[in-house]
């Protein structure tokens, strides 16, 4: 049997047409499921954690854990540098929908030119929190 040009454009056109109905039940039958992920306006809205060192952005951030320890220890979750950083310098976390800051430290911390000591601060969001040269805010 010798199929002409007009027979293989007929079959490559029935070929295509049946794939892209494939793919389109495929794709309903995935969002029916619940298998197909759908983004929400609260995970594209996720909080951004901005690091500056003398000026500069050293690390930028987005914050998808509930708690992030900062230190000079590699072991940190947000690694300083520089003379003088302690080990463990602070713990920054989420409890009860605000963020909130812990030092480890007596007098490491700034929070609008008070420093807050080994008391636990909340973070407002936008505002600087000052940390030996660096300092961290969250937007």
């Amino acid at each position: 049997m010798e199929l002409t040009h007009y027979t293989i454009k007929l079959l490559n056109a029935v070929f295509v047409a049946s794939a892209g109905v494939v793919a389109l039940l495929l794709l309903f039958a995935s969002i029916l499921n619940g298998t197909a992920r759908m983004s929400s306006p609260k995970q594209r809205a996720e909080r951004l954690l901005t690091v500056m060192r003398d000026g500069a952005v050293f690390l930028s951030m987005p914050l998808r854990k509930r708690h992030y320890r900062i230190g000079r220890s590699p072991e940190c979750d947000i690694p300083l540098k520089g003379p003088g950083i302690p080990p463990v310098l602070c713990d920054i976390f989420i409890n009860g929908g605000e963020w909130n800051i812990l030092s480890h430290t007596e007098d490491s911390i700034a929070i609008k030119g008070e420093r807050p000591g080994k008391n636990k601060a909340r973070i407002t969001i936008g505002e600087k929190i000052m940390l030996y040269n660096y300092s961290i805010s969250i937007k």
